[in-house]
């Protein structure tokens, strides 16, 4: 993740507790209500074969509150230590707005510059979610992971539904997670990926950094703020983790996956404005490493992408890594839903400090094999990561990270960028 830290007091005791619910319960009644907004009641006449297979797979997703999320005990509040996001007025935005399209000259010429923080060329997703599907597909197949006998009707319906769901759950709360993504065999494959980079390519793992800009360049942390270590990988690459990710076609999967989940959203997704992003293209991936430890840290809470940093990071995507992974082993991402039903907050950074309201507080996610996590980059998703307790029966805890650019944001970035360095 990365960027901006924010210092934690002590979160009032009067926060809620969901563990007196049971988390089955809590799933099952939002998968419920899911199921009967999306396509009506469970064996409801009329139903086909393929909407049974589409409900049966259906009841593998959980976003918002399903199983293995809770209010945790003893987690902190936040602080900003950056600038509070811009207020956006009632006025600023219309239902339907659209952002106008960037000149094909300005798409290509994102794909070709550099950003300083990542050193790595952006990735280009297809335009339409047609074209982005059929590379996903023609990948399934040509490695097996489907075959030509597979309903391709309801393959693409369930990134559909999942699309429609993850859209619905960042506009109300400002993240959404899924488990079983993939199918445990080929997550498998995946976390197995990840222990042989980790094991055999050490070398390649840096502690991980901050993102800065000429404005907190002099921001200088007295205290841990991360403690992972970060190995950046493209596929394609051949002179980093990609190398060994050609041989492990899972990973390609992963990501054209996402880039599918992503692309169904359609135009859902807004930017820290509240006006409609245009998602072209996404960062490098990261596979982090947090190891088992006794004096703290993890990640302190921070943003992604605070608006002093403005890098075009909109939406960050987490896929975890390990199996069986328990809560008394810590690792857990903690997350702060968004507040005032959605809506962007007007609270300054201080004010949020002495927040009780249940609205704020925050929720804990295991991060077990096969679990995407979906939020927002910028001020509308604070989170953190707890460190692994020396008491974990494992000694690493595995991530993929990915991040996905709005293109207006991102040309600005690196406007800037290019026009810093090629002064003097």
């Amino acid at each position: 993740m990365s960027d901006k830290a924010i210092h934690s007091p002590p979160m009032p005791d009067s926060a809620a507790h969901l563990s007196t619910c049971s988390e089955n319960d809590v799933y099952d009644n939002l998968l419920e209500t899911t199921l009967h907004n999306e396509i009506g009641d469970v064996g409801k006449p009329g139903m086909g074969s393929a909407d049974i297979h589409v409900l049966t797979d259906l009841k593998r997703i959980s976003c918002f509150l399903a199983g293995e999320i809770e209010v945790p005990d003893g987690v902190p509040g936040w602080k900003i230590l950056c600038c509070p996001p811009p207020t956006v007025s009632s006025e600023s935005f219309k239902p339907g707005q659209k952002r106008a399209r960037l000149k094909e000259t300005d798409r290509i010429s994102i794909k070709r510059k550099k950003s300083r923080e990542m050193g790595h060329l952006d990735i280009r997703i297809p335009s339409g979610w047609e074209a982005c599907l059929l590379v996903l597909w023609e990948h399934a197949i040509q490695h097996s992971f489907l075959t030509q006998s597979v309903c391709r009707d309801a393959f693409v319906e369930r990134i559909r539904r999942i699309g429609a769901i993850a859209s619905r759950s960042l506009q109300q709360h400002g993240f959404f997670t899924i488990k079983h993504l993939l199918g445990l065999t080929r997550a498998t494959r995946l976390c197995q990926w990840a222990r042989d980079c980790w094991c055999y390519q050490r070398h390649l793992f840096r502690a991980g950094k901050l993102s800065s800009d000429d404005r907190n360049a002099d921001f200088v942390p007295t205290e841990p703020i991360r403690t992972d270590l970060v190995a950046w990988f493209y596929p394609d690459d051949t002179n980093s983790l990609g190398k060994t990710a050609s041989s492990f076609p899972e990973v390609r999967l992963l990501l054209l996956y996402l880039d599918a989940v992503v692309r169904s959203m359609g135009y859902t997704l807004t930017n820290r404005n509240s006006c409609q992003a245009q998602v072209d293209s996404r960062s490098w991936s990261a596979l982090s490493v947090y190891q088992k430890q006794s004096n703290g840290v993890g990640y302190v809470s921070h943003y992604d992408n605070p608006s002093n940093l403005a890098d075009g990071r909109i939406l960050t995507a987490l896929y975890y890594l390990n199996p069986n992974w328990q809560r008394n082993w810590g690792g857990q991402l903690i997350i702060w839903p968004r507040r005032n039903n959605g809506e962007n907050s007007e609270q300054s950074p201080a004010d949020l400090d002495t927040t009780t309201s249940t609205d704020s507080s925050p929720l804990a996610i295991l991060p077990t094999l096969d679990r995407l996590v979906l939020f927002y980059a910028d001020e509308r998703t604070p989170h953190r990561v707890q460190p692994v307790f020396p008491t974990a029966e494992v000694d690493e805890r595995f991530a993929i990270s990915t991040w996905y650019f709005d293109s207006e944001e991102r040309m600005r970035f690196l406007t800037k960028f290019n026009s810093n360095t090629n002064v003097g």
